[in-house]
């Protein structure tokens, strides 16, 4: 979040320019999915224009169902956001397309547990 904290600070190009912000963190980790997972959901517009476009690909868009960890507000479009910029964390990861939402839910448990930043963070280059 310091990148785009400093960067709508000190923006490259008018930051009232700026229509909107897709913030793509977390690519699946685990393959293809159906969902397309917006924290945030609700804040914007831009949840009608990626349902639309979702659903071009055999998509569907849903709330983040673990929306009370605040990631919304930990993230790296929040900055955007108090500036006025609709904005939104998008990901799919809650319903993969081999293994279904019963396990990507175990998966995504699992991430917030074991993987997700700790103090004992190492690179990891696989």
């Amino acid at each position: 979040m310091l990148g785009t904290k400093y960067y709508v600070d000190n923006p490259l190009y008018p930051i009232e320019k700026i229509a909107a912000v897709i913030n793509l963190d977390v690519f699946p980790l685990w393959g293809e999915n159906n969902d397309v997972t917006i924290t945030g959901y609700g804040n914007s517009d831009l949840d009608e224009r990626v349902a639309r476009l979702a659903k071009r690909y055999n998509r569907y868009v849903m709330p983040d169902p673990d929306a009370y960890n605040g990631m919304f507000y930990r993230s790296d479009h929040f900055p955007f956001v108090q500036k006025g910029i609709p904005a939104m964390f998008a990901k799919g990861w809650n319903d993969n397309r081999k293994h279904g939402k019963e396990w990507s839910r175990k998966e995504i448990d699992r991430y917030w547990a074991e993987i997700y930043h700790k103090p004992t963070d190492q690179t990891d280059s696989g």
